[in-house]
Formats: C-alpha cells, sequence, structure tokens
C-alpha cells in the first residue's frame, strides 16, 4: 500500500510567517499472503447469535449477538 498528501500549514511558533508545504506518505508491505474466513450465524426466535473466525498472520475472532425480528 501506497499513501500521501500534500500539506500546506503555517508554522504554529510564527503564525504570521510563509505557508511550509511538505509532501507527507509513507509505503507499506503487507505480511497477509493467503487470508481464510469462515462464519456462522444462528437465528433463533428474536436472538441473533453469529460468529466468525480469521485465518491469516494476525487471526481474528469476533462474536455477535443481537435481537430483531
Amino acid at each position: 500500500m501506497s499513501f500521501g498528501y500534500d500539506a500546506k500549514y503555517t508554522d504554529p511558533t510564527n503564525p504570521t510567517g510563509p505557508m511550509i508545504s511538505k509532501r507527507i506518505g509513507f509505503d507499506d508491505t503487507g505480511k497477509n499472503s493467503v487470508r481464510a474466513t469462515i462464519g456462522l450465524g444462528l437465528d433463533l426466535l428474536i436472538l441473533k447469535v453469529n460468529a466468525d473466525y480469521s485465518l491469516a498472520s494476525q487471526p481474528v475472532a469476533t462474536v455477535g449477538v443481537g435481537f430483531g425480528w
């Protein structure tokens, strides 16, 4: 991923001074080459329950509960 933008600002210690222009940005390379997600949802009358698990370099598990009809 690459991200960048041009910033224009004044020096806070000299607010009446000239505008400063600066390019701000960064490049980043992710560690993931493959990501897989598996999930499950249950509808129990008015109670809704869901869960999922993602396999990646940093695995993530989520669980949710809701009410509805």
